[in-house]
């Protein structure tokens, strides 16, 4: 037996930033039926910060969830799409190539069902 986890539509991009992946910790795995298999999981990521290219953050470093199955490559990233969630930043998607152009980031958030927050 397969338990698909179901999320809600991913919340719109409100910050976009250049730079790394410095940590990254699987969280606990959730309670299921007796049998299933968890495909995806909360995961506490740590970025290193380089640049900020849309949105308001201050700081070089920024903590944030991913919903994912298993680890990111840390060598993989290099522009980063958060959302703003009730307790901090969640992972929306990842690029391998630095974005700046905001058309470029647009697309890129849609691709995984998201858009640019209003703003």
């Amino acid at each position: 037996m397969f338990a698909l986890d179901a999320l809600p539509p991913e919340p719109c991009v409100s910050l976009v930033i250049q730079g790394r992946l410095i940590s990254q910790e699987a969280g606990p795995v959730p309670e299921t039926v007796p049998g299933a298999v968890v495909l995806r999981g909360a995961w506490h990521l740590t970025f290193k910060v380089e640049s900020v290219v849309i949105g308001d953050f201050e700081g070089d470093a920024l903590d944030a969830t991913g919903i994912q199955h298993g680890h990111i490559r840390e060598d993989y990233g290099r522009t980063f799409l958060l959302a703003r969630v009730e307790d901090g930043y969640r992972l929306v998607t990842i690029s391998p190539d630095v974005l700046v152009k905001r058309q470029d980031i647009a697309a890129l958030a849609a691709e995984v069902g998201s858009e640019l927050c209003e703003g």
